[in-house]
């Protein structure tokens, strides 16, 4: 254990044959009883430490509160190493006496670190520091340097977090599982199986043997099936797994150990391409290097990847390296996640949640409970990692914990052991076990979102979806998958959300045009994939774009702030497009007289025209109308259709 080793070394750099404890004589009033002075006398005059202690224990039989007797049959135990019969005459000391010296704290201190009593050591130890006079620099400078570890393990083993654990349904069995990991829709569970192979057909007779099976679990409505081994490229040659995989689910990446070597250990990709994963390719030189490289993880639009290695110029041991991909799409060389995160030991299993904002990982150099702990680091508000906490006991205990990551709510924390006490109790072997996670602990609400832009014939559309915080404005940019029309963004936002494309062109010849969405937050389930489907068509003159979500109070043609906010950001396309001009055009469902609603959509159509023309777009350029409810897009029967008809559309009329 960590703790272990700062013990040895304050108990071997006592002397203890040699050391003298000052004390304070005036602190209290003097033993005035003969018959224990007298045998206190004889003590110092014994030739073996067995007479002292004997003598030392009649001193106090004749009188109880001799704390000048009890200090020195306290020392002669704790120099012979009986540690608790030296407690008891210490612990009499301070009760009695307690300005006599500041030494009995301090061999308290030593004796409870010792016996993990952390907060009676700390206790102790705070004492002893208090005294004015102590006349030992090298004890005093011990001490203070231990009390902010000591401090930790306090808060550590005396503030235990909730912890719960199941093994994973479906995943687990008696066989070995571990190094887990979760794709970012929480819909596939990857994982090592340790698996028992009796050879068969042409091998049948071979000695049976364990192979380390890379596997894949598929998520049933709440549960994970039973599991199955992934198909080639897969577990083919050399073993390969720890995998990591955008939330797109077509870019894994992972771990390739060439002979099934340790030192060989190298970061291998796929493509899921065609409804099947491509050949493994390595991710090159720039990326690996010639000793062990291992345990990616990768940011779920798929260009942050973090990776654990044993590469030179770390802070020691394996460490924690980070690379991008630049605008080229390529990574650049990994740099060192700095001391911040990383120590002289190792640093394992990193994992970085969806919310690009918190890091989780195992390590062996920051103040923990032994063996690997658990930690977690959140990033600043300049993007730079923070200082790591120790996830807490007992998730953390002396033994080693490491692989672990959270679902995409936050609000389950999942690691590998084979630890076997009262919490941890599998099928059998490695395990991975599942847990509420604590607040403090959980990374930041994301809000995943899914799906398709394509053309009125079902045509993939290339290009970007723009993500745009209503409230803060801050955007962002994911790019769509050409050969299939898809996309997947993960935002951190509180707030509703207006999605616009920026689409390139379909037949290289024509743009597309504006198309949006508003994503309510009241309309969402955050931790659980929310599908956006947007469909467009070429900027040509005649056709018809909607104004999505761009509404108006019953019988009234003025703009709420929602509405002018989306107007605001159609005018932008029309600036980038200066050459396009449209024509405004409103429309009613059937509700209520038709020359009202004719006249209604007239006057919603002219509140577009005039917010417009505010917005610096020419009047010369747009034109504007209305059509009551004399062209429905769907039935006025139901409510649903009625809402479909009651819209704001712009035609483009010249380009």
């Amino acid at each position: 254990k960590h703790y272990s080793i700062v013990i040895l070394s304050f108990l071997f750099l006592l002397n203890l044959s040699a050391q003298k404890f000052s004390v304070n004589k005036t602190a209290c009033d003097p033993t005035t009883t003969k018959t224990a002075l007298k045998y206190f006398k004889q003590s110092e005059q014994a030739k073996d430490s067995e007479e002292k202690r004997e003598l030392l224990n009649k001193a106090i039989s004749a009188e109880p509160n001799y704390y000048e007797a009890h200090f020195e049959l306290g020392v002669r135990y704790f120099k012979a190493k009986k540690f608790g019969m030296a407690k008891d005459h210490l612990e009499q000391v301070n009760a009695i006496c307690p300005k006599y010296t500041p030494y009995s704290y301090y061999m308290l201190g030593m004796i409870y670190l010792n016996e993990e009593s952390w907060k009676s050591s700390l206790t102790n130890y705070k004492k002893f520091l208090e005294f004015d006079d102590i006349d030992d620099d090298e004890k005093y400078n011990e001490v203070k340097a231990l009390i902010p570890d000591l401090e930790a393990y306090v808060d550590l083993f005396t503030k235990p977090v909730p912890f719960d654990p199941h093994p994973v349904a479906g995943v687990c069995t008696e066989q070995d599982e571990y190094l887990g990991s979760l794709s970012p829709d929480n819909r596939h569970f990857f994982y090592i199986r340790k698996t028992f192979i009796r050879p068969t057909g042409v091998n049948e007779g071979k000695e049976p043997y364990y192979a380390e099976l890379f596997t894949s679990s598929n998520k049933n409505n709440s549960n994970y099936d039973g599991g199955t081994a992934m198909d080639r490229p897969f577990n083919e040659k050399f073993n390969n797994g720890a995998a990591a995989i955008t939330a797109d689910n077509k870019h894994m990446y992972f771990v390739v150990c060439g002979n099934n070597m340790v030192e060989y250990c190298d970061l291998w990709y796929s493509e899921f391409k065609n409804g099947k994963w491509s050949p493994l390719m390595s991710m090159g030189n720039t990326i690996n290097s010639n000793v062990w490289d291992s345990q990616p993880t990768i940011s779920y639009d798929g260009k942050t990847l973090i990776f654990s290695s044993m590469r030179a110029g770390g802070q020691g041991g394996s460490d924690l390296w980070i690379s991008t991909k630049n605008d080229k799409g390529e990574w650049t060389e990994p740099v060192n996640l700095g001391n911040v995160i990383n120590t002289p030991q190792n640093e394992l299993t990193p994992f970085i949640h969806s919310d690009s904002q918190t890091l989780y990982f195992a390590s062996k150099g920051h103040k923990g409970m032994g063996g690997y702990d658990l930690y977690y680091s959140k990033k600043d508000s300049l993007g730079n990692w923070m200082k790591p906490k120790n996830m807490g006991y007992p998730i953390n205990t002396e033994y080693d914990e490491n692989s672990f990551f959270v679902s995409l709510d936050g609000k389950t924390g999942y690691f590998a052991t084979d630890r076997t006490d009262d919490k941890l109790k599998g099928p059998g072997g490695l395990d991975i076990f599942s847990f509420d996670l604590y607040q403090e602990a959980r990374p930041e609400e994301v809000l995943f979102i899914e799906g398709t832009v394509k053309t009125e014939d079902n045509k993939a559309v290339g290009g970007q979806v723009e993500f745009t915080d209503m409230v803060t404005n801050e955007k962002t940019v994911v790019d769509i998958d050409s050969t299939d029309g898809t996309y997947v963004a993960i935002l951190t936002t509180d707030h509703d959300v207006f999605v616009a494309i920026k689409a390139d062109s379909i037949s290289k010849r024509k743009p597309v045009g504006f198309v949006s969405a508003i994503i309510k937050q009241d309309d969402t389930n955050k931790g659980e994939p929310t599908t956006v489907n947007l469909e467009t068509k070429e900027i040509d003159i005649g056709e018809e774009f909607r104004l999505n979500d761009v509404n108006f109070a019953t019988n009234s043609s003025v703009l709420d702030d929602k509405s002018k906010y989306i107007i605001k950001q159609f005018s932008f396309f029309l600036k980038s497009n200066p050459k396009i001009k449209i024509s405004v055009n409103g429309h009613t469902d059937d509700v209520g007289d038709d020359d009202a609603n004719l006249k209604l959509s007239a006057d919603r159509a002219k509140s577009v025209y005039d917010y417009l023309v505010t917005l610096g777009i020419a009047s010369m350029r747009m034109e504007h109308q209305g059509f009551g409810e004399k062209v429905p897009v769907s039935s006025n029967k139901s409510e649903f259709g009625r809402s479909k008809n009651r819209r704001t559309e712009f035609v483009i009329t010249a380009k």
